[in-house]
């Protein structure tokens, strides 16, 4: 199969799908509308031509500070930060003490020059007076944010040819960045205030200049957005706008980013975006998982060796399907085959790539001899288990025997009766006991010979006992009985007399 796909090679299908720009039409040459979810292109007019980056810079500079400042860290403006500003600014002045938060609201809704010359000077070293080192953080951040070939040359969004953007740029960094919920916070924001600092006791008030955002535009579903104006007069914006879609799937939250450039007036932008989300939000969305991706797969790639990462998503025009597609396969082969399959609305590519590889296939031994480990060591286990429990239950057992045995010998002796037979009455448990039967038998013999010494009663001779006859246990308890009746009657009488 490798030497069939060693090369790289393209299989193009094409089933004569319009691409969705014919769908719709926008005043401005360089627009763009992408799904935020996936990063699908759902329409591109020159999405892909670089212009003049300007003040879409600031975004920029927003999302570095966010990623990698404290916005509640205070900040000293300093004089040199404030040389090179003009307007638009927030009046700005030397040893005013601000937060990193209020500088970036300045910058997103106010387009504040002195407030992004603060910002970078606070994260540039006193040796950099031309903010180097944050024109690089930005840079890293724009890599991140998968906006290629967008790049930074001033922090203030002067015009100049080394600072260039595209619509793919503007809409991937935008994507990336509302994925932070600082970013996001001030990117939505309609207004904001700053309190008063210790250089000016009044407010600053500030509003969003998208209209859209703060309600002089109206449009449902508009969260945020940037707008600019170019040296030359044309009207360029951003906006991102999230809606929850209608009966036929209410859980379905579609989150679009809107870019137009270009635009020849004010209304005009603003009836561009209209039309682009229009289109947004009345595609449908249809899906295809694993499985369904392996149709599309040529001959030449056998199906059964190739699995897909993920399925794909994709926002359609009513009725259309992913079937109806045009669809590109390339396969390569890097120290291992894999390939990915790109679809397009003609020469368009509207989705990210679906990536598939192929399955190392392992030795058919490998599975049965994992098995068999795997049954062995279980075996294992539970021999081990069986010995242990074996092992304790006979230690506890033996334990318990002695214990026993020790209590029963410490156990305390009962009094025998001199005049009882050398039966003897044991009355526990361990009468049937020999060891135990044979120990009390002799401590008895012991008893009677001391007796004997000590009084020469000859009924606690040896001879003398084995000519007493023999007694049952019920004759024990008689005699018993009637001693403790004898006994009882004479305390009576002696208390009457």
């Amino acid at each position: 199969m490798k030497q069939l796909i060693s090369f790289i090679f393209i299989i193009t299908m094409l089933l004569g799908f319009s691409i969705p720009g014919g769908a719709i039409e926008t005043s401005s040459d360089t627009a763009l509308l992408m799904d935020a979810e996936t990063g699908q292109i759902l329409y591109e007019s020159n999405g892909y031509q670089t212009v003049a980056a300007g003040t879409f810079g600031k975004i920029v500079s927003v999302l570095t500070a966010v990623e990698n400042g404290n916005l509640k860290e205070r900040i000293t403006v300093d004089a040199s930060s404030l040389e090179q500003t003009n307007d638009p600014t927030i009046s700005l002045v030397n040893g005013e003490i601000i937060t990193l938060q209020d500088l970036l609201y300045a910058e997103m809704l106010a387009n504040a020059n002195d407030a992004a010359y603060v910002v970078a000077d606070h994260f540039t070293t006193e040796e950099d007076d031309d903010y180097g080192e944050f024109i690089t953080m930005m840079a890293k951040e724009l890599d991140y944010c998968m906006a290629s070939t967008m790049t930074m040359d001033n922090v203030d969004g002067a015009i100049t040819t080394e600072q260039m953007c595209s619509c793919v740029d503007l809409a991937n960094m935008i994507r990336f960045g509302t994925k932070n919920d600082d970013f996001r916070t001030i990117f939505t924001a309609d207004n904001y205030t700053i309190d008063a600092t210790n250089a000016t006791e009044q407010e600053r008030n500030l509003e969003s200049q998208h209209k859209m955002v703060n309600g002089t535009v109206d449009y449902s579903g508009v969260k945020g957005g940037f707008v600019s104006v170019s040296d030359t007069g044309e009207y360029r914006s951003i906006t991102y706008a999230e809606r929850r879609l209608g009966e036929s799937n209410p859980k379905e939250q579609r989150k679009l980013i809107a870019v137009v450039l270009h635009s020849e007036s004010e209304e005009s932008m603003y009836q561009d975006i209209e039309t682009l989300l229009d289109y947004g939000f009345g595609l449908q969305k249809v899906s295809a998982d694993e499985k369904e991706l392996l149709s599309f797969l040529p001959d030449t790639i056998s199906s059964r060796d190739i699995a897909f990462e993920s399925g794909v998503s994709l926002l359609l025009p009513e009725g259309d399907l992913i079937e109806d597609l045009d669809y590109r396969v390339s396969v390569d082969e890097c120290g291992y085959f894999r390939g990915n399959i790109t679809f397009y609305h003609s020469d368009q590519a509207i989705a990210a790539k679906a990536a598939f590889y192929e399955v190392q296939k392992e030795s058919v031994l490998i599975p049965w001899i994992k098995r068999i480990a795997l049954i062995l060591v279980a075996i294992g286990i539970l021999l081990a288990l069986f010995l242990g429990i074996r092992m304790m239950t006979q230690k506890h057992q033996k334990s318990r025997q002695l214990q026993e045995k020790v209590q029963g010998k410490n156990k305390p002796r009962k009094r025998v009766d001199p005049n009882i037979s050398s039966g003897l009455d044991f009355g526990n448990e361990y009468d049937n006991d020999p060891e135990y039967r044979e120990y009390r038998q002799k401590q008895h013999q012991e008893y009677l010979r001391r007796r004997y010494a000590e009084t020469g009663d000859h009924r606690y001779s040896k001879e003398w006992l084995d000519q007493q006859p023999k007694i049952s246990q019920n004759q024990k308890r008689a005699q018993q009985k009637s001693t403790r009746r004898r006994n009882s009657k004479g305390k009576n009488n002696r208390k009457r007399g």
